[in-house]
């Protein structure tokens, strides 16, 4: 593939993952009436701290709602991921002009890394508990959705060109004297 269509296509599939990510973020999670979730990583339990997450419903779950629900998954844990590491990052500049400096270079490497394991975890538990909530279809489009968006950026990664100058292939010629 040439470069220029190689970077179109990495340029339509980030704003794909992005509105998705979006999208997720923004919508619920559906559960059954009357199921008893519980969803605890760290001592947390995500369902009575963030009951504003979740949509009771009356009949069985579909493969709607399993899509639904795998892209609300995913794109919650990325958003809420994003948000904690940005509020330690801003909360632990510590006193003192060389800490500050420290922190300024390696604070958001290591709250993304401590919190890209946290949200992993928390991210493998909501599939764990909303697995077995639904019929087959339910669970092969939670499934598959879950992925959808962490599979576009391995795609981006793959497609998008190394380098920005279409030159990249050729060699410059040099004379010798």
């Amino acid at each position: 593939m040439w470069h220029a269509q190689r970077k179109v296509i990495a340029g339509i599939l980030s704003f794909i993952f992005l509105g998705l990510v979006v999208y997720g973020g923004m919508t619920k999670v559906y559960v059954p009436e009357g199921t008893k979730l519980e969803v605890k990583v760290l001592d947390t339990d995500f369902v009575q701290e963030f009951p504003h997450m979740f949509t009771k419903v009356d009949s069985g779950l579909t493969m709607t709602e399993g899509i639904q629900n795998g892209l609300s998954i995913t794109g919650r844990t990325i958003w809420a991921g994003m948000k904690s590491t940005w509020a330690d990052y801003s909360d632990g500049f510590p006193d003192g002009l060389f800490k500050k400096i420290l922190w300024l270079i390696f604070g958001i490497p290591i709250e993304a890394i401590k919190y890209f394991f946290v949200y992993l975890v928390m991210f493998f538990m909501f599939i764990y508990k909303l697995f077995p909530l639904g019929d087959d279809g339910y669970k092969l489009s939670l499934i598959l959705s879950s992925l959808i968006p962490p599979l576009i950026v391995v795609l981006v990664s793959i497609i998008q060109p190394e380098d920005d100058s279409p030159s990249h292939d050729k060699a410059e010629k040099t004379a010798l004297n």
